[in-house]
């Protein structure tokens, strides 16, 4: 007897279908990937551009009238539609910092190459309690040596990346208890989720770091870094020079060119 359903092709089966939309899902996710990897390269070669050229009026600003411009339209900058500008200067030094979509990058007096971060790093902006007090006239942070206090920047966006750094240099001629016959800083970070308000915790599971690493050798200027680790779960990062335990790490220390780096 003739089959009639012998010629008929074979269906897939669902282990077969399933196994293609798997493969498609997969295929698709690797597209996701490389888009946005385009896409932040694309917007990064975009503020760095901005930024090149911003620096470049600022300084011509500057070898013109000895001064940096109160805005960057006394600079002829004139700030895109698209983009987030934020500038700030003192007599001392300027930073300038251009956000566009979710990627924050900036420039400054001390940092001439376009860097992941933004001019939060501004002393101007930060917030003082105590002793430890902010100088607008010379852009500089001064600690007390008999009066703890703190002094704390505002939250920082880590876009999601591996480490966030903050780097200073600072000037004592008194001896302090932890680091004689140096003086020394002690530097703390919180780590908050998208809200800026629950705490988040890095990598290592910890929601905030604090360590006195920073050492000043007496009467001269001294570099200082502390890097800490970040990572998906955190959004953003405050850091905070602290005496209030006790004046120990810290005595008359003189702070300038602070700034707030996001690291891969």
């Amino acid at each position: 007897m003739h089959n009639h359903y012998a010629n008929r092709s074979r269906g897939f089966t669902i282990v077969e279908l399933l196994i293609v939309i798997v493969v498609i899902a997969i295929l698709a996710a690797i597209s996701m990937v490389a888009y946005n990897g385009i896409q932040n390269r694309a917007q990064e070669a975009s503020i760095d551009a901005m930024l090149t050229q911003t620096a470049k009026k600022i300084a011509l600003y500057k070898a013109e009238q000895d001064s940096y411009p109160a805005s960057l339209a006394d600079a002829g900058i004139q700030e895109t539609s698209d983009a987030t500008y934020d500038y700030s200067a003192s007599g001392n030094g300027y930073c300038v910092s251009i956000a566009l979509g979710e990627l924050t990058r900036f420039v400054s007096s001390s940092q001439q190459s376009p860097t992941t971060g933004s001019c939060e790093a501004a002393l101007s902006k930060w917030t003082y309690t105590g002793g430890i007090t902010y100088d607008g006239t010379t852009d500089q942070i001064h600690l007390n040596s008999s009066t703890t206090g703190t002094a704390t920047a505002p939250l920082v966006a880590t876009q999601g990346r591996a480490r966030a750094r903050i780097s200073l240099e600072t000037y004592a001629t008194i001896p302090s208890g932890y680091r004689d016959p140096n003086s020394g800083l002690l530097l703390r970070s919180t780590y908050y989720a998208s809200d800026k308000i629950t705490t988040a915790q890095n990598p290592q599971g910890y929601s905030s770091n604090g360590n006195g690493t920073c050492v000043s050798t007496l009467n001269t200027w001294s570099a200082c870094s502390f890097t800490v680790n970040t990572g998906p779960n955190v959004s953003w990062v405050k850091f905070v020079i602290d005496t209030t335990g006790s004046t120990r790490y810290s005595s008359d220390n003189i702070i300038r060119n602070v700034q707030i780096t996001i690291l891969d």
